[in-house]
């Protein structure tokens, strides 16, 4: 129990962004092309901060409902725009010990997640009772949970580092720390996030669904998140081609499941122009 806690709590995108990088250079050469999703948009934009990742990305980047960096949600909160709250994991009603994970639950998903082209909606089915249907058949296949700091580090909450490391530290003190963990290691690395470069890019793309409320504002789509995201690497990167794609379709931020190969086939098209010379 220990040390799955442990786990849990010292968890980072630096970390993760670690094994990515082992699967890219054991299994690949050549130019490469990681495209963010979600949460993981995050390791994206974190590649370009390691050397040989960053030779072989070229410059590009696709975001599929992905987002930006850390560091631009705080600029959005600092700058007064609204701060959607996102979907797919419920937050806690008060504050618990970073090991807890947070769950993914049916209204969580309802927000976003759960549309009527999910492969197990029938008709007159609301929202909420797709999400309890898919999670249920779901719950074989997958865990529904997230550890904290991937939505820590995936947002504005910049101030809640001393936090994290009084947390990780907690927790090291109560086990004894039997793995010889270096807390200045992990501590060095926590909200890297938040200080990932937004220069030196050459092509970039964010593509986005109708209905996936995290990423867009269908009935004022100029005040979507992918909007504010794209126009501030435009600026920071005023020679680079910028595009923003919104798939106009009933799609949610679960659209490689609603329309899968269609969604496919069209970032095949995005990718081609990704990589063209």
């Amino acid at each position: 129990m220990d040390e799955y806690e442990m786990r849990n709590a010292i968890y980072t995108n630096s970390l993760i962004l670690q094994g990515l990088k082992a699967l890219v250079t054991r299994h690949t050469s050549g130019d490469i092309l990681l495209i963010g999703h979600s949460t993981s948009g995050e390791l994206s934009m974190l590649a370009y901060e390691d050397p040989d990742l960053r030779a072989r990305l070229k410059g590009r980047y696709l975001g599929w409902g992905s987002g930006g960096p850390a560091r631009l949600e705080l600029l959005r909160k600092v700058r007064g725009k609204e701060i959607v709250a996102r979907a797919g994991a419920s937050s806690q009603a008060a504050k618990t010990s970073l090991h807890v994970l947070e769950r993914r639950d049916p209204p969580s998903y309802a927000r976003g997640y759960s549309g009527f082209l999910n492969p197990l909606y029938e008709a007159g089915m609301t929202h909420l009772q797709i999400a309890e249907r898919w999670l249920a058949a779901e719950a074989r296949r997958r865990p529904n949970f997230k550890q904290q700091l991937q939505n820590l580090e995936h947002g504005a909450d910049l101030g809640e580092k001393a936090w994290v490391e009084n947390e990780i530290e907690s927790l090291l003190k109560r086990t004894g720390n039997p793995w010889g963990i270096a807390v200045e290691d992990v501590e060095k690395d926590l909200y890297a996030t938040s200080f990932t470069r937004m220069d030196g890019f050459q092509r970039m793309v964010w593509t986005t669904a109708k209905l996936d409320r995290n990423h867009w504002n269908a009935e004022e789509p100029m005040r979507s998140i992918e909007v504010f995201i794209a126009s501030e690497y435009r600026a920071k990167n005023p020679d680079a081609q910028v595009r923003l794609i919104n798939w106009d379709l009933p799609m949610t931020h679960y659209g490689h499941l609603e329309l899968p190969r269609q969604l496919a086939a069209a970032h095949y098209s995005v990718v081609r122009w990704l990589v063209r010379p």
